[in-house]
């Protein structure tokens, strides 16, 4: 079965609930690929909700995430460790799936879903705060 276009997904510039403990690895360090594209609902364009596109050549390529909620959760943690809970369900189903998905792939998936969730997060506030940050200089210039 040939792969579809991931392309006509991305967006320019089963549900699952999961306690999720992750630690994030450099946000800074990347290395060719990315592993996920934010992209636009391809069921609804009119959704708004964060939706990503799986390119990472696992089970789950091609696959269409809808993030449906997303919360921190407060719990006595170490070092990068961030605790959160969040919701998703799958909009578009992975382009080939050639075997059944084991529970060990299926654990790995979500823990990749917390971590790419969590990492959008932190671009986007790095995003606003270097805004604010232009912005704060440009009024006390003036």
């Amino acid at each position: 079965m040939p792969k579809k276009n991931k392309g006509e997904f991305f967006k320019e510039g089963n549900k699952s609930d999961t306690d999720l403990r992750t630690t994030l690895n450099d946000p800074y360090f990347e290395t060719g690929e990315d592993p996920y594209r934010e992209c636009s609902n391809p069921n609804d364009p009119e959704d708004k909700s964060l939706c990503i596109l799986v390119q990472d050549d696992s089970p789950f390529d091609g696959a269409v995430i809808r993030y449906t909620t997303f919360k921190l959760v407060e719990q006595e943690l170490s070092g990068d460790d961030i605790a959160c809970q969040y919701e998703y369900e799958i909009e578009v189903p992975p382009l080939d799936i050639e075997h059944e998905i084991t529970n060990e792939e299926g654990k790995e998936f979500e823990k990749k879903l917390g971590e790419w969730i969590i990492e959008i997060i932190q671009k986007q506030m790095d995003k606003h705060a270097a805004a604010d940050r232009d912005n704060n200089i440009k009024e006390s210039i003036t």
